[in-house]
């Protein structure tokens, strides 16, 4: 499904909690901030001197993770794989009734030397976070590019694809919305269905450090091309 019968006719500002202050939710954040949106960026020190700064320069709030979610229309999830349920649970996420979920994260290993997925073939980050929090929407996106690419799609000469996931199809449009505001073109955004499908974006990782390798950079990405 193309994210045409997905996206909303108009993007509207969305206030949004961040949850992860490294690279990625930083990222994630100021990028955001700049599209328009209000967005508090939890961590569990947020009177950090580093993280002040940088805040007050990209127009970001900055709060505990419970406190930056609780007015939040959708939530991103920006923390590293292994430790994505217990930073939403950290941030109340049993209580955030029908809250959007956008989960980020990627399950990378490193552990055994080559890099490898600690989920397995059967299992994704996106349904743990979904079985953990079933009263959350999770949608999974942003997780096939790096952190400048995700934010500033227009920074590659081309159009480029980016992928949906998820079991609720109103949070999926909300999603959509959220990547219009970011600049990534309708015609290339990807419905791929339901949650299970974090499966296949959560690996794509291998295959994304394969290009990197062969590439010699970070910002790339891949392209649908359809026939007529």
């Amino acid at each position: 499904m193309s994210i045409h019968e997905l996206a909303p006719g108009a993007t509207p500002t969305r206030r949004l909690g961040v949850l992860g202050s490294g690279d990625v939710g930083r990222a994630l954040a100021s990028g955001l901030a700049a599209a328009g949106h209000s967005v508090v960026l939890g961590t569990r020190d947020p009177d950090s001197a580093d993280l002040v700064t940088w805040a007050a320069g990209v127009g970001v709030g900055l709060a505990a993770p419970a406190a930056a979610v609780r007015d939040a229309e959708l939530l991103l999830n920006a923390t590293p794989g292994a430790a994505s349920v217990d930073a939403v649970t950290a941030a109340g996420g049993a209580d955030l009734d029908g809250l959007v979920l956008l989960d980020v994260s990627n399950p990378l290993d490193f552990s055994t030397g080559a890099p490898t997925v600690f989920t397995g073939m059967d299992d994704s980050i996106g349904e743990r976070l979904q079985r953990a929090f079933p009263r959350l929407r999770v949608v999974k996106s942003l997780c096939t590019v790096n952190n400048a690419v995700m934010v500033n799609p227009a920074a590659l000469p081309e159009p480029t694809a980016m992928f949906v996931a998820g079991d609720d199809l109103d949070a999926k449009q909300a999603v959509a919305g959220l990547l219009g505001s970011l600049g990534w073109p309708a015609d290339q955004i990807l419905d791929l269905g339901g949650i299970v499908a974090s499966r296949e974006l959560e690996r794509n990782i291998l295959f994304w450090l394969r290009i990197y390798g062969a590439v010699g950079t970070a910002n790339f990405n891949l392209r649908v091309v359809r026939d007529s």
